[in-house]
């Protein structure tokens, strides 16, 4: 993987480890809250039924990325694994990389739906 695609990779699978684990209160500390909240999360997650599972850097499931017209902005898409298997729930974020591209310095939850 290169870098960018390394850093946004790992935030990635830490949110949904966060999700997994239900630490909203993590992700609210680091303002991964702000557009979707806590609420919306749990509710998605209901609607579709089964466990978040917890994932490390092996993670399974399809990850992509885009980058916006501001280049140091990204959206990713990753699905989640629920009951340890790889699901159509895709968890969408907005990554804004620092000055030098070499940190995130922003990550806000877009959205959590089935794509």
């Amino acid at each position: 993987m290169k870098n960018i695609e390394l850093l946004l990779f790992k935030k990635t699978i830490e949110i949904i480890n966060y999700i997994a684990t239900g630490k909203y209160e993590k992700l609210s500390n680091v303002g991964c809250l702000e557009l979707f909240t806590k609420r919306d999360i749990v509710s998605a997650l209901e609607e579709y039924g089964g466990a978040v599972s917890v994932v490390d850097e092996n993670y399974n499931g399809r990850f992509r990325f885009v980058q916006s017209n501001d280049e140091k902005t990204f959206i990713t898409f990753a699905d989640l694994i629920i009951d340890n298997e790889v699901s159509d729930l895709t968890l969408i974020c907005e990554m804004r990389l620092s000055n030098d591209m070499k940190k995130i310095e922003n990550a806000i939850i877009e959205d959590l739906h089935v794509l």
